[in-house]
């Protein structure tokens, strides 16, 4: 349980221990709670206090999520927090903010209708929509503006253009960031929004969650994650996976991606992780810090060896 209780032995009063501490769960950049813990608390008893304070059925499809201490800023490393092992000699550990955990979509369904409780496809909608503002998800601008029409629906329902105005839309996140820098061309944007949002009328608000994440399961970028590295050239890469296989980023060049059907081996050493599709084909990577990823419940994925 998350709370620890101790029993004085002399007055049979029970006092909170001094073991506990608060936690705070963030969604993306907003505080969606805080839980108290005790020392032995593992991440699941944490993940069990956010689905019964937010009354999530399906939170086996959410983990938790820190961000490692760092000495380059420029690389933003993440961590997922082991849900079998206490919590907090995981953050003490490893993390730069040790009272502090993302709730993140820990196994991407390509299967929007699998998302059968209402709350979790609505917080899945919210991450969904996190990572197209922060441009984790490629997205063409048609469907950027198809995406944001949606959200607005998904949360705001039926359009109301005294209340749905160009200067309220500007307040709320909805498009990419890179494709809305100018004031011009994200006004221009917001009126194209707005026009489709209108079109929605009568659209329940559940559903239009659902074409948002069934939308943004088509993008470019889905359920990938990707580790800093160098390959043989000592050239910076990033190395990741998806439901499809491994991909491996480069600067000016298209991604390379090694799909999982053609993979025969995978196997990691310390840092260095090896790739191998048949004898005449391998490749080498050594990966930048820590192999900082998944274990336990996403080994499934097919990384096993890059995250043991």
């Amino acid at each position: 349980m998350p709370l620890k209780l101790k029993l004085g032995k002399k007055s049979g009063r029970y006092d909170l221990s001094q073991d506990l501490y608060v936690l705070k769960v963030f969604l993306a950049d907003q505080e969606l709670l805080q839980c108290t813990l005790g020392a032995d608390s593992t991440g699941r008893d944490c993940i069990e206090y956010i689905s019964q304070k937010l009354e999530i059925q399906q939170v086996v499809m959410f983990g938790l999520r820190y961000q490692v201490r760092c000495s380059d800023p420029d690389k933003r490393m993440m961590r997922w927090v082991e849900l079998d092992k206490p919590l907090r000699k995981q953050l003490e550990k490893w993390a730069c903010k040790n009272r502090q955990v993302l709730l993140a979509v820990l196994y991407h369904t390509p299967n929007a209708l699998a998302l059968t409780d209402e709350l979790a496809r609505y917080y899945y909608f919210l991450l969904m929509r996190s990572d197209v503002v922060e441009g984790r998800l490629t997205v063409e601008m048609d469907k950027a503006i198809d995406l944001a029409a949606y959200s607005l629906q998904a949360e705001y329902g039926n359009h109301d253009p005294a209340t749905h105005t160009i200067e309220f839309l500007q307040t709320i996140p909805l498009l990419p960031k890179h494709i809305s820098r100018s004031a011009q061309i994200l006004e221009d944007l917001l009126r194209r929004v707005a026009a489709y949002h209108d079109r929605l009328q009568g659209m329940q608000q559940s559903h239009a969650s659902l074409l948002y994440i069934a939308d943004a399961q088509q993008c470019e970028g889905y359920g990938e994650e990707f580790f800093f590295a160098r390959d043989e050239d000592s050239t910076e890469v990033q190395i990741g996976y998806g439901q499809d296989g491994i991909v491996v980023r480069r600067t000016h060049v298209a991604p390379l991606k090694y799909r999982w059907e053609e993979i025969k081996e995978i196997h990691s050493s310390k840092r260095n992780l090896i790739i191998r599709q048949t004898e005449m084909s391998v490749f080498y990577f050594v990966m930048v810090g820590y192999l900082i990823g998944l274990k336990g419940d996403r080994c499934d994925r097919g990384l096993k060896a890059i995250l043991a």
